[in-house]
């Protein structure tokens, strides 16, 4: 992804558990096609938002079904994280994050691997079987 694809870049320092989590949250336009207008041909697409967690892919998604021009695109995300949008989704999501192995640190892995162990057999049921994201 060039430079040119980024639009807004932050990095958050989150306090969980006794630790501070350093979370990288970056916004990049992504081109969907181009229309055709007096001044020319313009870009037209959308913003996604990618977090990484501990220099991880944590979450990307599309916060909008909208499709914005390159600079609609960058106010909107400059207004989401301007107005704690962003840092409340990576506060919101973060402990989710490090339960599902994200996070490198191995404080980290032994809570995930504790917490598999306190869920073995209370699991969700599918046709009889435990469904579970430590198998």
């Amino acid at each position: 992804m060039s430079n040119d694809n980024i639009l807004v870049e932050r990095e958050f320092e989150i306090p969980l558990g006794g630790q501070i989590h350093k979370v990288k949250a970056t916004a990049a336009f992504l081109v969907h096609g181009f229309h055709f207008t007096p001044g020319g041909m313009k870009e037209e697409g959308a913003y996604l938002l990618n977090f990484t967690l501990g220099g991880q892919q944590a979450e990307m998604f599309q916060p909008d079904k909208n499709r914005y021009s390159r600079e609609q695109a960058k106010r909107v995300a400059e207004s989401a994280f301007a107005s704690g949008q962003v840092e409340a989704h990576v506060r919101s999501q973060i402990q989710s994050w490090i339960y599902l192995g994200v996070s490198p640190t191995k404080r980290d892995r032994t809570a995930f691997e504790e917490w598999c162990r306190r869920s073995r057999g209370s699991g969700a049921q599918d046709g009889g079987e435990r469904v579970s994201p430590c198998d």
